[in-house]
């Protein structure tokens, strides 16, 4: 999933602001911006608007999409079959996901790094 423009645009600079500015996304942008990540050699454009409609709405669409554009095994197109034809469960599950990484991952590393910033703030002052 390519956010990096979303987030630059959208001048997001905490988690906070990221999961609210992906909530607040049309299912479809997420899957637009999914598709977008670069990953293997995608035929399809995300700003072209019919494409990405046929790849959400229409299943035999989206399994010849996966079969000839995806260079993953079968079971990574399996996933991508299901995300698509459930775009809003997909985007549900990634902010699960990006919750339980804020409060479980994030929340550790954060401090840690804000503690080891300032211990070597100190030690260039010295």
């Amino acid at each position: 999933m390519c956010l990096l423009r979303n987030i630059a645009s959208a001048r997001l600079d905490n988690v906070d602001d990221l999961l609210k500015y992906i909530s607040s996304m049309e299912t479809r942008e997420l899957m637009k911006r999914f598709l977008a990540t670069g990953f293997g050699t995608l035929k399809v454009n995300p700003q072209d608007d019919e494409t990405i409609d046929k790849l959400l709405t229409d299943d035999k669409e989206s399994l010849v999409f996966a079969v000839d554009n995806m260079p993953v095994p079968a079971r990574q197109k399996f996933v991508l079959l299901e995300i698509l034809s459930d775009p809003q469960r997909a985007k549900d599950d990634f902010l699960y996901l990006l919750e339980w990484y804020k409060e479980n991952i994030y929340s550790e590393v954060s401090q840690l790094a804000k503690s080891k910033i300032k211990d070597t703030e100190e030690d260039f002052r010295k």
